[in-house]
């Protein structure tokens, strides 16, 4: 398939985007990072997005899931892992290009991923030692931070305050700027009603608004699971393919670190996962090419 395939992954519900990730994983047969292009995530979802490109959970013996229910409920512990685990690697390695925005694990703690090495970054040949900063006050940066690692291949740090809009639409906007018009496949885990909707800061060259399907949705009582089937969404207007998969889960909008809520949105994710296996074998025939 030509052009680049991008996956995003919104916040609001890490188990099914993690789930979700893990069957496209074992459908393809091939890791996260070597599938797509580009991964822009937020809130949350960057926590995923970290978790597939740092352990292969396809080799390994804990469901993704449940290593995020460990992460969350010990945040201190994962960025010290995340730092030893990124510590003496190149994005190269990484197969991909990462755009991560800060994300919340917790009402009162806002994490981004930052370089240690971020005055040394010169040639776009060196190694970097990532690390997890916390910022309890607004900003942690000021400007976007681009890590040169090669071409076409970077690090984007986004500070979340200024961020404004979905990983999804962000991807396009950047996609559209940045190459040409060949097709592209884009991803997007965690999207919701609001995602879709025009936005007020839209301009004209901006892509197109684009249909969002959902599949789960937000409900006061626990998980709502729609009977819409997921397909292929085709813009009529841009030379793109959008896949829309998994919507928030979470009433509150928030992260969950109970043990219950997790399981319980374990079993709501396996029922679609059973459901729609033909989609994601169709989807991961896609993303084989």
């Amino acid at each position: 398939m030509k052009g680049k395939r991008v996956l995003s992954v919104n916040g609001r519900n890490p188990v099914a985007s993690a789930l979700l990730l893990h069957a496209i994983e074992r459908a393809t047969g091939r890791q996260i990072a070597e599938v797509f292009d580009h991964i822009v995530t937020v809130s949350s979802g960057s926590v995923v997005a970290a978790l597939f490109l740092v352990w292969p959970l396809t080799l390994g013996t804990k469901e993704p899931a449940l290593a995020l229910l460990d992460i969350f409920a010990n945040a201190s512990s994962f960025r010290e892992q995340l730092a030893l685990h990124f510590r003496g690697k190149s994005i190269r390695e990484l197969r991909t290009e990462f755009t991560c925005i800060c994300y919340e694990l917790s009402r009162r703690e806002r994490f981004i991923f930052s370089s240690e090495t971020r005055s040394n970054v010169n040639d776009g040949n060196i190694d970097l030692e990532l690390s997890l900063k916390a910022s309890c006050s607004g900003s942690f940066l000021q400007d976007p931070l681009i890590l040169e690692t090669g071409k076409n291949q970077f690090l984007s740090i986004v500070d979340g305050s200024v961020f404004g809009e979905d990983p999804t639409s962000y991807a396009l906007r950047e996609l559209r700027r940045s190459s040409s018009g060949e097709p592209r496949l884009i991803v997007s885990l965690g999207t919701t009603e609001e995602d879709s909707a025009p936005s007020a800061k839209s301009k004209p060259t901006d892509p197109p608004s684009f249909e969002s399907l959902i599949l789960f949705s937000q409900a006061a009582s626990g998980v709502v699971y729609q009977e819409e089937a997921p397909v292929f969404l085709k813009s009529t207007e841009s030379p793109i393919d959008i896949v829309r998969l998994a919507p928030t889960v979470s009433a509150s909008g928030g992260l969950t670190i109970d043990q219950a809520s997790f399981e319980r949105q374990i079993t709501a994710t396996e029922k679609y996962l059973s459901k729609e296996s033909a989609a994601i074998e169709s989807l991961a025939s896609r993303l084989r090419k």
